[in-house]
């Protein structure tokens, strides 16, 4: 889910918005456990939005499992969201102006021909593999992660 492991500093910082938040704080040997769960997961933004989310949520402490749902959640609408942004551009025969991660995932599917070229039936099935492929882990290969057009990246392939 993440290319960078969460640090031990932000891991101790979020737990503290639990006991602000009135929470019983956890022993030290259920820390040591959900660090050791969460660490190779999430990475320290990730892991605070969970907090966030938790706090502004939940009416009670969530689980570790739960934790790791919601930074994901943010994920998903994403996926969904940038799904949305490529049949749009496929729809009106332009390129999809996304995200790195999401032209890893349109790349994989077969790239927007693929898509222009589906039947209805075909695009939902294009669809899930887009989305399973852009909710796996993903490390960044360059240094640019805002949005890009596939023209933009295109055109740096071809210098």
């Amino acid at each position: 889910m993440n290319y960078q492991k969460l640090s031990e500093e932000a891991f101790v910082q979020g737990l503290q918005y639990f006991e602000d938040n009135g929470w019983r704080p956890l022993s030290g040997r259920i820390k040591a456990l959900w660090y050791e769960f969460l660490a190779p997961q999430l990475n320290d933004k990730q892991f605070a939005a969970a907090i966030k989310f938790a706090v502004l949520n939940c009416d009670f402490r969530p689980t570790a499992v739960k934790l790791l749902e919601f930074a994901s959640m943010g994920l998903e609408v994403r996926a969904a969201q940038e799904w949305q942004s490529i049949l749009d551009a496929v729809s009106r025969a332009k390129n999809p102006i996304v995200s790195d991660r999401a032209l890893f995932a349109l790349s994989a599917i077969g790239g927007v021909e693929n898509i222009g070229m589906a039947d209805k039936h075909m695009v939902v099935q294009l669809e899930s593999k887009f989305c399973k492929l852009y909710l796996q882990s993903y490390a960044i290969s360059h240094a640019s992660i805002a949005p890009q057009s596939t023209n933009q990246i295109m055109g740096a392939i071809e210098r």
